[in-house]
């Protein structure tokens, strides 16, 4: 019997499939991992420009405060599909002068 005409035993189909389904699996960890890798060092740039841009204000004590809100607006403009680097750099000054902003004409909590 030639290998074209051999039939695999339902043991050999299993571990076929095991092994198939469980490539698949691990290929698609890689690739949401490496999508993480790729969004944090598409933040990087962006968030230190905005950093350097903050100390040179002398902001940078007002910027620790409130990174972790830009990086999840910067997060949210990169799952919107924004890649450039000088948009996102913008983007976020933008909107940490808009939360500055809004910080300083709120008025103050009252703190029990």
């Amino acid at each position: 019997m030639n290998a074209r005409n051999r039939r695999m035993t339902p043991r050999q189909i299993d571990i076929f499939r095991n092994r198939a389904c469980g490539s698949a699996l691990r290929n698609q960890r890689q690739q949401a991992h490496l999508s993480q890798m790729d969004q944090i060092t598409e933040l990087e740039r962006p968030i230190a420009r905005i950093k350097e841009t903050c100390e040179l204000t002398g902001i940078a004590d007002k910027f620790d405060r409130a990174l972790p809100e830009l990086e999840t607006f910067l997060e949210a403009q990169v799952a919107k599909g924004e890649m450039r680097e000088t948009r996102l750099t913008f983007d976020g000054l933008y909107f940490l002068r808009r939360l500055l902003t809004e910080a300083l004409l709120s008025p103050p909590r009252n703190v029990e």
